[in-house]
């Protein structure tokens, strides 16, 4: 393993997966895997290092295996505190199709083993989207930092690589370096390539964003770690996904979302992006982020028990067609009442009343006729 840290902001395409710890991205004529372990996930022994043996099996459609691979990963607790989310890779040459990965991890120390198989769809012709994340490398293995101070942590040498992709003419690294701003242009050639080292010899790193400029117009984006990227897709499967699209489809729109979504569900989906992207010029979908900003805060605001998460709340389903009320007044303990919220919209003029009925801080909109 090269003792490298790769920081990767390319055209990512997310796979909808639940529990999704697999995304992919194509390099001219190779297509790179990513499989990602989340640290949450693995059993860890509280004394030394826990080792473990992840075996990975691509196949085709046909059942066919086209790559068989073997990886060691070392996790030392207080050694690598800091790592979150180690990395794996597979690159191939693999035309337009549908092919399955098989994961098998196998902790050496505990005897436990987890198998897991994903379905790994490579559509040419799919709409692409500007989207980022940040791989790093130590001495021990690759990893998908979390946060700033993943990034910041001691290592050997770090760069910034980008595909080549039509989208953009050009891009700038807005870098901020103890409170100092800087910019780094970033120029076009056979792939995006870009020392950072001399970035982090500068200081601590506290943002980092890319400015991508095409004609005219100036996108931009700070989501650049795995976290923020990929989260929605790594929470949501496809069936919670358009579970989520009908609260803001209109009702023509969802009876061809049904018929896609009978034969495939992803197709469904960015078939309701596709028409709903306020920003075609840019090559993010301002609309679909704003959306799905929505759909993670109001999870984080609502969601009271794992069957219950808060985007299928009532507060989370106006959260998500709305945004945040302009008012919020509650009465936790009123007289001859259950506890109850109002929410105000002063745009529209509207009030939302949730009351909590069973007392278990579960609040539901008391006329659902107020929402239409």
């Amino acid at each position: 393993m090269a003792n490298k840290i790769l920081i990767l902001a390319a055209l990512l395409l997310t796979l909808g997966l639940k529990a999704q710890n697999v995304f992919y991205n194509q390099y001219g004529d190779s297509t790179r895997i990513y499989i990602v372990m989340p640290v949450s996930e693995l059993k860890l022994s509280d004394e030394g290092s826990t080792e473990y043996r992840l075996s990975l099996n691509l196949l085709n459609s046909k059942g066919n295996s086209l790559h068989q691979s073997f990886e060691r990963l070392l996790i030392d607790k207080d050694k690598n505190a800091y790592v979150s989310q180690p990395l794996f890779t597979i690159t191939k040459q693999l035309a337009t199709g549908s092919y399955a990965l098989i994961t098998n991890l196998e902790n050496l120390r505990f005897g436990d083993k987890t198998e897991r198989n994903y379905i790994v769809n490579i559509e040419t012709n799919k709409k692409k989207e500007i989207l980022t994340a940040i791989v790093s490398e130590n001495n021990d293995f690759t990893f998908l930092p979390a946060d700033y101070t993943e990034l910041n942590q001691k290592v050997s040498a770090c760069g910034l690589i980008l595909d080549t992709f039509s989208v953009c003419d050009s891009i700038v690294l807005k870098a901020n370096i103890d409170d100092s701003l800087h910019y780094f242009r970033i120029e076009k050639d056979n792939g995006y390539e870009y020392d950072l080292m001399h970035i982090l010899a500068g200081g601590v790193i506290r943002s980092l964003e890319l400015m991508y400029y095409t004609g005219n117009i100036i996108a931009s984006t700070d989501w650049l770690f795995y976290k923020p990227v990929n989260r929605y897709s790594s929470l949501y499967s496809l069936q919670d996904q358009l579970g989520q699209i009908k609260y803001i489809a209109s009702q023509n729109e969802w009876r061809q979302i049904k018929k896609i979504a009978a034969k495939n569900e992803s197709k469904a989906v960015e078939y309701f992006w596709d028409r709903h992207d306020t920003t075609p010029d840019n090559a993010i979908n301002d609309f679909r982020e704003l959306f799905y900003g929505r759909i993670l805060k109001a999870d984080e605001l609502f969601t009271i028990h794992k069957k219950m998460p808060g985007w299928k709340s009532d507060r989370g389903r106006i959260f998500i067609r709305k945004g945040p009320p302009d008012d919020i007044s509650e009465e936790n303990f009123p007289i001859g009442q259950k506890p109850y919220i109002i929410w105000r919209y002063f745009s529209d003029n509207t009030i939302y009343r949730f009351v909590d009925k069973s007392g278990y801080g579960n609040f539901t909109l008391e006329d659902e006729s107020y929402e239409f």
